[in-house]
Formats: C-alpha cells, structure tokens, sequence
C-alpha cells in the first residue's frame, strides 16, 4: 500500500516537475502546453492500466474553460494561455477526482513556450468510505522565479498523500 501511493504521489507531482525549454508540441510564447497520461489504480491490488475515455474538465479563473476526455490510449494534450489560474479535474463521474490547482499568472513570455507534463493516477470510488479530501485540490502549481519554472508544491501534495493513505487504510478494514 505504501509503495502505491508513493508511486501516485511521484506520477502527479513529479510529473509536473519536468520543464522543457525546447518545446518539441504545438504552443505558441503566450500558452503552456499541459500533457501526460491518465492510470488507474485499485488501491488493494498492485498495478495500473491506462485509461482511455477518462474526463478531464479545465477551469480558468473559476469558470469553465474546456472539458474533453483522454484518447485511446490514455493520453492528453492541450493549451491553456498564460496569466490565469486554473483547476484541472481529472476524473469525471466513474473516478475519484483529483484536482490540480495551477498558477500560471507569473509564468514568463517564451519564444519557445511552456511545457508541463502531468501524469495522473485515479481510482473508482470505494462505497461507504469518505473521500472527501478530493474535493480540494491533490496538487498546487506555481511558477518559481528562482528556478524560472513551474514547480509543484511538494510539501503540500504529501501531506494530501498521508490523508489519501489513511482513507485507504480505512476502506480496507471496512472491506476485510
């Protein structure tokens, strides 16, 4: 169970942590390009699989901005202009939502533009467990002047990580 949510911590914030300077995807200087790859997990048995179909609902400055759904084989892709914050809710109704929380206010003007690679880790809902930390976001993004990146807040997303542990730990002596 550790090594799990170890493993789902470092796919969501780790993932966000990789910053490319030559942007290889389609983005002009005044957008991010936001990409990655949506698993599932079943918190009680070890693996994951891709998802494909899974809903991915985009919220600029708290109105909504764009919903679509991840491809075939569990990836996606899109732009989001610079200088907003968003909430990015992966899941839909069939998941757990996570919710990443982005700050891209601060986010410097780049010829070649801005790349995040987000890799996110959701699970099927458990009856009669509390999930209720998901209705806040999993992780929070900002940009750092120091570094001249988006960078996670790593702190906070492990603290939501030992919540998300003591709610699966919860559910499996409900189940046992």
């Amino acid at each position: 169970m550790r090594g799990l949510l170890t493993f789902l911590l470092f796919s969501f914030a780790l993932g966000i942590s990789a910053h490319a300077y030559n942007v290889k995807r389609a983005c002009d200087e005044n957008h991010m390009i936001i990409y990655g790859s949506v698993y599932e997990y079943d918190p009680f048995v070890k693996g994951e699989k891709l998802r494909p179909g899974v809903q991915i609902v985009v919220y600029q400055d708290m109105e909504i901005y764009v919903a679509f759904v991840t491809n075939k084989g569990g990836e996606y892709e899109f732009n989001l202009p610079l200088g907003h914050t968003y909430e990015i809710w992966y899941g839909g109704s069939e998941y757990g939502n996570k919710i990443c929380y982005l700050d891209a206010r601060e986010v410097p003007v780049r010829k070649v533009g801005n790349e995040l690679n987000m890799d996110v880790g959701l699970f099927k809902y458990i009856d009669g467990c509390d999930f209720s930390l998901l209705q806040e976001p999993f992780v929070k993004v900002g940009f750092d002047k120091a570094i001249d990146r988006l960078v996670p807040d790593l702190m906070y997303t492990d603290e939501r990580s030992k919540l998300l542990d003591k709610a699966f730990r919860k559910a499996r002596r409900a189940i046992e």
